[in-house]
C-alpha cells in the first residue's frame, strides 16, 4: 500500500511539474507571439515611414532635375512605395509637401529658386524720381488671410520724389505670381498713394511720415545676395557661371562659355556701342541669363526690340535676368521688358574714370535731357549719375539699382507691373531647390 501511495504521489508531483512547465511554456509562447507581432508592427511602421520618406525624396529629386516641371512627376513618385502626395503652395516658389503611406505621414517644405528679400524695386543707389512711380507690389509677408505687408520700394541711399506715387495694389487680373490667392489686398499701412506737388527729398538714413511701409529705408539692403544667394563680394563667381551669356567689347569667354579671365585680370569695362542689338540677338538665341560688362545705351528702337524678343521666349523659358555691370545705363523710350534688370557697379575707381565720357557718347537728344535734369539739381552731376531713364519702360520682373554712392535718375514715372514668375526659369538655372530650414530633417 505504501508503495502504491508513493507511486501515486510521484505521479501527482510529475503531473504538477509537467502542468507547471506547460503553463510556463504557454506563457512564454504568448509572450513570444506578442513580441513577434509587435516587431512585425514596428517593421511595418518603419516600412511605411520610409515609403513616405522615399516619396518626399522622389519629389525633391524631380524638383532639382526639372524645377519648372517637377509637379508633372508626382504620379511617378506616388507609385513608388504606394504613397500619396499632397502639395500646397505656401508662397511664391515655396510648397508644403506631405507624403502618406498607410498610417505614416511625413512632411517638408520645398523652396525653389526665388529672391529671399524681394521688392518690386530695390535701390542701393541714390534715387531721383522726377515724375513719381507707379508700381504693382511684391506681397512679401501675410498679415492675415487676405491682407499683405506689401513692398514697392526698398532704398538704401538718398531719395528724391515728385509727382504721383502709386502702389497699384494687388490685382486678381495681374497677380504677382501663379497660385496667388484671389481677393487679396495690401494692408492700409503698406499702400502708399499720394501726389507730391512739392518734391520730397530724403537724405541718406531718413524716411518720411508721408510714406507708408511699402516704401522702406533699409540700411543693410543686400540685393545681390537676395537674388543670387551669395554675398555681393562674390559677384565674379556668379558672373563666371557658364549659364550667363556675356556681352562685352573684349570677349570674356571661350566658345564653350568658360571665362578667359579671373576677377583680377578682367579688362576695364567700356561702352558696348551695339548693346541693344547684342542683347536682342542673345534673347533670340534663347538666352535668359545675360550679363553686359560695360555701359549700355538703349533707344526706343532697342527697347521695342527687347520687348518683342523677351516676350517671344515664351513657354518654360519665359523670363530674363539682365545684368549690366560696371558702366552707365541710359534708356530712352517706352514699352515692357519681360524680366528683371539688375544694374551693378562694384568698382567705383574704374567707373569714375569713364562715367562722364560714356554719357557724352549717347544720343544728342538723350544727353541734352540728362544735362537739363542734372543742371537743375545741386546734388547731381554728370560724374555721379549711373542710370538715366527718359521714358516709361516697364521692367516686369523687377528692378535692382545696385550702384551705391551714385544716382539713378527717372525723368518719367518709374513703372513696374510685377510678375514674379518671370524669375522662375532663369533663377532655376543658378539656384537648386532645397528643403527649407525648420522642416523635418532639412539639409
Amino acid at each position: 500500500m505504501r508503495r502504491g501511495q508513493r507511486g501515486i504521489a510521484t505521479l501527482l508531483i510529475t503531473s504538477m511539474l509537467l502542468a507547471a512547465a506547460l503553463l510556463l511554456t504557454l506563457a512564454s509562447y504568448k509572450s513570444v507571439l506578442y513580441q513577434i507581432k509587435r516587431a512585425n508592427n514596428e517593421v511595418s511602421a518603419r516600412q511605411q515611414f520610409w515609403q513616405a520618406q522615399g516619396a518626399l525624396e522622389c519629389v525633391f529629386s524631380a524638383a532639382r532635375l526639372a524645377p519648372l516641371l517637377w509637379q508633372e512627376s508626382l504620379a511617378e513618385c506616388q507609385v513608388l512605395g504606394q504613397s500619396q502626395i499632397e502639395v500646397t503652395q505656401l508662397s511664391h516658389q515655396v510648397f508644403s509637401i506631405v507624403a502618406k503611406s498607410s498610417f505614416a505621414t511625413v512632411s517638408k517644405t520645398l523652396q525653389l529658386a526665388t529672391p529671399s528679400n524681394p521688392s518690386a524695386v530695390q535701390a542701393s543707389s541714390h534715387l531721383y524720381l522726377a515724375n513719381g512711380l507707379v508700381v504693382s507690389p511684391e506681397p512679401h509677408l501675410p498679415l492675415d488671410d487676405s491682407e499683405w505687408a506689401c513692398s514697392i520700394l526698398r532704398y538704401r541711399g538718398a531719395l528724391f520724389m515728385h509727382g504721383e506715387v502709386q502702389n497699384l495694389g494687388l490685382s486678381d487680373i495681374d497677380s504677382p505670381y501663379t497660385g496667388f490667392g484671389l481677393m487679396q489686398s495690401c494692408g492700409s499701412e503698406y499702400q502708399t498713394e499720394l501726389s507730391l506737388t512739392t518734391p520730397l527729398h530724403l537724405e541718406v538714413g531718413t524716411t518720411s511720415t508721408q510714406l507708408e511701409q511699402d516704401i522702406r529705408y533699409e540700411p543693410n539692403l543686400a540685393s545681390f545676395e537676395s537674388l543670387f544667394g551669395v554675398p555681393r563680394a562674390q559677384w565674379f563667381e556668379v558672373m563666371a557661371q557658364r549659364e550667363f551669356f556675356k556681352i562685352a567689347v573684349t570677349p570674356l569667354t571661350t566658345s564653350g562659355g568658360d571665362m578667359l579671365f579671373s576677377a583680377q585680370t578682367l579688362p576695364e569695362p567700356s561702352l558696348v556701342s551695339d548693346c541693344g542689338e547684342r542683347i536682342e540677338a542673345a534673347l533670340q538665341g534663347g538666352e535668359n541669363l545675360i550679363w553686359v560688362y560695360g555701359s549700355c545705351h538703349l533707344d526706343n528702337d532697342d527697347l521695342f526690340a527687347l520687348e518683342q524678343a523677351s516676350q517671344a521666349l515664351g513657354g518654360a523659358e519665359h523670363g530674363v535676368i539682365l545684368v549690366v555691370h560696371g558702366g552707365v545705363i541710359s534708356l530712352s523710350g517706352d514699352g515692357q521688358f519681360y524680366g528683371l534688370l539688375y544694374h551693378l557697379v562694384e568698382d567705383s575707381a574704374a567707373f569714375d574714370a569713364q562715367v562722364a565720357d560714356d554719357w557724352q557718347r549717347m544720343a544728342a537728344e538723350q544727353y541734352a535731357q540728362l544735362e537739363s535734369l542734372v543742371s537743375g539739381e545741386e546734388s547731381l552731376a554728370l560724374d555721379n549719375v549711373a542710370y538715366f531713364s527718359n521714358g516709361e519702360w516697364n521692367v516686369r520682373g523687377g528692378l535692382v539699382l545696385d550702384t551705391p554712392s551714385y544716382w539713378s535718375l527717372y525723368a518719367e514715372p518709374l513703372t513696374v507691373t510685377l510678375d514674379k514668375d518671370l524669375l522662375n526659369a532663369p533663377l532655376s538655372r543658378l539656384i537648386d531647390a532645397k528643403w527649407r530650414e525648420g522642416s523635418w530633417y532639412a539639409k
